[in-house]
């Protein structure tokens, strides 16, 4: 037999207490599916964020390339001329090496050439631990005030290549006024991640122009939306696009307010039914 006071509060969540509950865990699974996914972001978490390296390089106005590699790494080698002919064409490239000894970093860069307008050995991976760096080589770029902007793999990844074209490539309008009206609608759903609470489209940064660019490019490309807010949210992750895709975490966001205006119907349609 049931307690008393057990079917008191049962007739009280029957009656009063069951919508808000219920909001209440529909608001709280929401959450966690925040966090799950803010979780499996980590590597993420730099972008937008300020370098974690104090380094005069990263806060001259320049962009910055800054790359992970140690001499006995092969795909370091494989992508060292590819280090060499972007520092040729003016990108300020700072190198972080892991060598124990020093002297296998220098006879390394003394025999492919040294691209790297300075230099910082990191033995420990103090530095490497620092940018979360989970494979050599990796390289950062920072914007010139200091802001982590991208992360690149190897860069003989053409993606990685044609990215850092666009560093120094002037912004360039497109000639079809129809594509550039496209391209300015765009840039008012990607958010500046190094700003506060701009578009790239109505910031004057470092990361919002670059993001244009990177946008320009690949509808020149002939990518469509779609491709393009995928790519940007694999990169950045989710909040870079201000118009979320449907999916496991950003249903809750389209599908909260239905459930919460579905059962305030109900209970008005009950009620009127006992009346």
């Amino acid at each position: 037999m049931r307690a008393p006071w057990f079917s008191s509060l049962s007739s009280l969540w029957r009656s009063t207490l069951w919508l808000p509950s219920l909001i209440i865990m529909a608001i709280c699974g929401f959450a966690g599916l925040l966090w799950v996914e803010s979780a499996s972001k980590a590597s993420q978490s730099l972008i937008g964020q300020q370098a974690p390296l104090n380094h005069p390089l990263l806060t001259d106005g320049q962009p910055t390339l800054i790359n992970f590699w140690f001499s006995s790494c092969a795909p370091c080698r494989a992508e060292h001329p590819v280090l060499m002919t972007m520092a040729a064409n003016g990108l300020t490239v700072l190198g972080i090496n892991r060598d124990v000894s020093t002297d296998d970093a220098r006879a390394f860069l003394n025999e492919l050439g040294n691209p790297f307008a300075a230099q910082l050995y990191d033995p420990a991976d103090q530095i490497a631990d620092a940018f979360q760096i989970e494979a050599w080589p990796t390289s950062v770029l920072v914007a010139g005030n200091g802001i982590v902007q991208a992360l690149y793999g190897p860069l003989i990844d053409p993606n990685a290549r044609a990215d850092m074209r666009l560093i120094s490539a002037p912004e360039t309008l497109f000639d079809d006024p129809q594509r550039e009206a496209q391209a300015q609608a765009l840039f008012t759903l990607i958010n500046c991640l190094d700003c506060e609470a701009n578009t790239v489209r109505e910031s004057g940064g470092d990361f919002a122009l670059q993001m244009r660019k990177l946008v320009r490019a690949w509808l020149a490309e002939g990518q469509s939306i779609a491709e393009i807010r995928d790519a940007l949210i694999s990169r950045y992750g989710p909040k870079i696009w201000l118009d979320p895709a449907v999916n496991l975490t950003t249903i809750w966001l389209y599908a909260l307010p239905v459930f919460v205006m579905g059962l305030g119907l109900f209970v008005i349609w009950q009620r009127g039914r006992r009346g």
